[in-house]
């Protein structure tokens, strides 16, 4: 510089006019759907069953997906709604009617059935099996009754399944009672 302030540096430079859009990158990707499901055991010995206490025994449902609706878990029993015997030709049956819940201090509820208890996220737990420590949702042998569900991605829920019983003193006595139940989820994407 000099005292008149006179630009002494000079730069060339040039410059490239491009098509429209030619000036961008277009990034894309995709996610997989994922939905794992899991029961903690897969047996529930309830042992001799009594008629002055409920006898029960839990099963854990654990739920991850990427499901942006979430999940839905359902189950369904096999015997004919209800423990069976083949040695005694006799049921002790589920308790009450799907969706009202059976109380078993009172007798002509007793039987079998469901109580399901949110746990990890807190899932909505369905009317029918909504129970307590003596009282039952209805497993029907016919069709699938939802049990829980939760909105939006889920990572380790749980639903613990509390299989109980009280029997009348006229149950007839055997040693083989038993149901299959088949519990499912699927995520709602």
């Amino acid at each position: 510089r000099d005292a008149v302030a006179a630009l002494i540096d000079t730069v060339n430079y040039a410059t490239s006019v491009v098509a429209t859009g030619a000036d961008q990158i277009t990034v894309t990707a995709s996610v997989s759907a994922t939905m794992t499901f899991s029961l903690n055991t897969n047996t529930v010995a309830l042992g001799t069953l009594s008629t002055s206490t409920v006898t029960s025994g839990a099963v854990t449902q654990s739920v991850s997906t990427n499901a942006r609706n979430g999940f839905v878990s359902w189950i369904k029993g096999t015997n004919w709604n209800g423990l069976y015997s083949s040695v005694a030709n006799a049921m002790i049956f589920s308790a009450g009617a799907y969706p009202q819940i059976a109380d078993f201090s009172v007798t002509s509820n007793r039987g079998y059935g469901l109580d399901a208890q949110p746990g990890t996220n807190t899932p909505v737990i369905s009317a029918g099996y909504q129970g307590s420590a003596t009282t039952v949702g209805h497993i029907e042998s016919s069709q699938f009754r939802q049990v829980a569900s939760l909105t939006g991605p889920q990572s380790g829920t749980t639903v613990t399944l509390n299989i109980r019983s009280q029997i009348t003193a006229t149950q007839s006595a055997a040693s083989d009672y038993s149901d299959t139940l088949t519990v499912v989820a699927a995520g709602s994407f």
